[in-house]
């Protein structure tokens, strides 16, 4: 019976894609049958009045590798293809924000699948509720990318190839136009081979063809009628007018080229960068109606983080006596939710040998190797904002010797706050060190029952925290610090 009915689900499930990895001549599996709901919205009244208000809509970002951990596409590849999604989605006053970290996913089969089904049994494992949940993979069904809707026309999720995801690439604010109901430019043609010197038939997958001359529009082709007649099914990359060299012949045999522009063709990047006005406002009505769980009120108007980057230690050209363990720390960023570390054996960052995801301002990085050139650079980012340079690059050199296990050097100061605190609100710790080195902690109650305990990594100078506690009741708490033979203790009160 589940088997059955998973079945059928997935029969009702409208795939679309953007174009080929792998397969010459192998497209993308969306059906010729429009969404049911954009039919019904372009036969009712597809300019009626509308606010065009912003809309912001939270987005989960999946990365996924193989069982044994590798093959995940770079965090920095993502964020440039967050930033283009966004500006591809600014004409349409549709703004997505990320929704929590960035989650990562160890399945070989999830990784390289070659159908929908699979991508289906990903989405429902791991899909995040109320945002457009999106996979980051090495080959998403042989295709750039695809997004599933389920059977009432709301969008499940989209999957993206790793290879076309990146600055200024189109395939995922694509996929995105699927999912909010959009068909293809040149809907009907899916799959159908045609002579493009020969007048096109009336029919294609018992869909009527658009002329040329958009007489049919609102019943042909896609039933847009401020995007041109395109019969191009195949991947085309435009001439420097936006428009294809192919020279298509409508079914009466006059003669016209496709519109590159379009973000819901399949011309090639860089050329695909907007939406016409007709699909933005069924975009939004899809929005409305059918994912109105998808908006979000935001507190404030997002920004963009402004502040010049400060990368604090080490400092240019610094030589690091150890090299298992080195403490990197720069200066906070004003309105920065995290921060992406990148170390590189070039100066120029043709490739990066290690990277770290962090929303503190230090981080410790282990396992460099001995008397090497380290090059090192900092990319700030907040959840609605991926857009932000890169820091200057800073070198520095790393000894031979091993970060001492036996001692640790004592602590100068700790301060929580704040102390005492209502329930639930955050704490912080303010730890000023004389040197780096690994401090432990423990929570314990009253009657000495310890409730957490963990390790802060330590650099030298002030460093800050935020401490991540179990829902505390309210009552009296000690919180202990230990480095070495040195250890700190300090009293912390909940109030109700």
């Amino acid at each position: 019976m589940k088997k059955a009915l998973l079945g059928f689900a997935f029969a009702s499930i409208c795939i679309g894609g953007f174009a080929q990895v792998r397969k010459p001549l192998q497209f993308c599996a969306t059906p010729p049958e429009k969404s049911s709901w954009l039919e019904r919205f372009q036969h009712a009244a597809i300019l009626r009045p509308r606010s065009n208000e912003p809309l912001y809509v939270p987005l989960t970002i999946h990365l996924v590798g193989t069982a044994e951990g590798e093959g995940f596409i770079p965090v920095s590849q993502v964020l440039d293809a967050f930033c283009t999604l966004n500006q591809h989605f600014l004409q349409a006053n549709i703004q997505f924000f990320l929704e929590g970290g960035i989650r990562y996913i160890r399945n070989t089969e999830f990784y390289d699948h070659e159908t929908g089904e699979a991508g289906f049994r990903m989405m429902t494992q791991f899909n995040v509720s109320s945002t457009v949940n999106t996979y980051f993979v090495a080959n998403a069904a042989n295709a750039c990318g695809y997004n599933l809707r389920d059977p009432a026309d709301a969008g499940i999720g989209i999957a993206l190839s790793a290879s076309c995801t990146g600055i200024n690439t189109g395939a995922w604010a694509h996929e995105m136009g699927h999912y909010f109901s959009l068909p293809h430019t040149f809907h009907g043609w899916e799959n159908v081979e045609h002579n493009f010197s020969s007048p096109a038939p009336l029919f294609v997958n018992k869909i009527p063809v658009e002329m040329a001359d958009g007489s049919n529009c609102r019943t042909a082709g896609d039933g847009f009628c401020d995007t041109p007649s395109d019969y191009l099914n195949g991947r085309w990359y435009c001439a420097n007018n936006d428009l294809s060299s192919i020279q298509q012949k409508d079914p009466y045999g006059i003669s016209f080229k496709s519109d590159g522009s379009l973000l819901m063709s399949y011309s090639g990047d860089p050329c695909p960068d907007r939406f016409s006005t007709e699909q933005i406002a069924a975009m939004r009505a899809h929005l409305e109606e059918k994912r109105p769980d998808h908006i979000k009120a935001l507190p404030s108007a997002p920004v963009s983080p402004r502040e010049d980057i400060q990368l604090l230690f080490p400092v240019p050209s610094a030589y690091v006596a150890t090299h298992d363990t080195v403490g990197m720390r720069w200066k906070k960023v004003q309105e920065a939710d995290g921060y992406l570390v990148e170390i590189s054996v070039v100066p120029t960052f043709a490739f990066t040998s290690y990277s770290y995801l962090t929303q503190d301002t230090s981080l410790m990085v282990h396992d460099l190797k001995p008397s090497r050139t380290y090059y090192w650079r900092l990319r700030p980012y907040n959840r609605y904002n991926t857009c932000r340079a890169y820091s200057m690059v800073q070198s520095f050199i790393t000894g031979t010797s091993v970060t001492p296990t036996k001692e640790i050097s004592r602590l100068r100061e700790a301060v929580i706050f704040p102390n005492p605190v209502v329930a639930g609100l955050p704490l912080s710790l303010d730890l000023d060190s004389p040197g780096q080195q690994e401090v432990r902690w423990s929570l314990t109650d009253l009657a000495g029952r310890r409730i957490s305990t963990g390790v802060l990594s330590a650099l030298p100078g002030t460093n800050r925290y935020g401490l991540d506690f179990p829902p505390l009741p309210p009552g009296t708490y000690f919180l202990q610090l230990g480095a070495g033979k040195d250890s700190w203790t300090s009293k912390l009160v909940v109030l109700p």
